[in-house]
């Protein structure tokens, strides 16, 4: 405590304040939000929301604050004991250059900062589904509801006690999208297969394509769209539009869904649906078989 309060009196020297309190913190900063940009996908948004906003809120509130008074009271005190203006100088650049960064990263969050403090204390809605035993396909758990908080989870729990299931069959109208990705992971890593007989659309498809073998009736209709921002809140932005395409060619394309197909539907509005013909979901990869009902 005696370090940090002297650093904010200005007691420490100008080196110490810049190379040891000051420059290491701007090389913490932007290695933090590199490593915190891994979970920026929707399979992990609400771990990505609260370490967002724990980095801003630390970084804006208290260490910034800190950090400036600290080191242009050492600053002051040097011009005014050394009076060497070289190093003066290049410490004021520094300061500029760090407030400059900052300040332009704070102006252009407040959206982000919006977005993560209500996904981060939300509790989005809960319940409206259904995991049970499917007693109409051999060895399989039906998943039918909404894609709400807690139903990766309670699939999980239900896997744990049917070890024979082989098949996931879906009924939807879709959801978080966050909670089909962690659905389609708990899919593919335990290689189970994926059904629809009637229904599966928005984020349904997302966890629908994680199955081995990809199998519907052929009067099952999957629905597909581009989606929107967690919870509704705003329209995507170019930028972040861009960013969820290449996040869903990828997404797709590790299940050997071809790229053209990803492209067609997210030209599909988050308020639409498009319902591609038996031939087209064959054709890109999206499923593997058609059952005859």
């Amino acid at each position: 405590m005696d370090y940090l309060h002297n650093h904010w009196q200005g007691n420490h020297s100008l080196a110490r304040a810049f190379w040891i309190n000051s420059l290491p913190f701007c090389v913490a900063f932007n290695l933090l939000f590199e490593q915190i940009s891994l979970f920026n996908n929707p399979s992990t948004i609400i771990t990505y929301a609260r370490l967002y906003l724990l980095i801003m809120i630390v970084t804006y509130i208290v260490i910034l604050p800190w950090q400036i008074v600290g080191i242009t009271r050492s600053l002051v005190r040097y011009i005014k004991n050394k009076k060497q203006l070289i190093a003066s100088l290049l410490v004021i650049i520094f300061l500029l250059y760090e407030l400059t960064v900052l300040s332009f990263i704070l102006f252009n969050s407040p959206q982000k900062l919006l977005d993560g403090v209500y996904i981060s204390f939300s509790s989005y809605e809960k319940g409206g589904y259904e995991i049970s035993l499917d007693e109409s396909y051999e060895n399989a758990i039906l998943v039918k509801g909404k894609f709400n908080r807690g139903i990766s989870n309670e699939l999980e729990k239900v896997l744990e006690d049917n070890p024979q299931i082989i098949t996931i069959t879906f009924d939807s109208p879709g959801g978080l999208e966050f909670e089909a990705r962690n659905v389609f992971s708990i899919i593919k890593e335990k290689g189970l297969n994926t059904y629809v007989s009637e229904y599966c659309v928005s984020a349904c498809v997302s966890a629908f394509i994680g199955g081995e073998k990809r199998q519907i009736s052929s009067e099952a209709l999957l629905g597909f769209h581009q989606g929107s921002p967690e919870l509704g809140l705003r329209e995507f932005t170019k930028d972040e539009l861009s960013d969820k395409l290449y996040d869903a060619i990828k997404f797709y394309k590790q299940q050997g869904i071809d790229k053209k197909f990803v492209m067609r539907f997210f030209r599909t509005p988050p308020d639409a649906l498009w319902y591609p013909k038996i031939n087209e979901l064959l054709k890109s990869g999206v499923i593997t078989e058609v059952l005859n009902k």
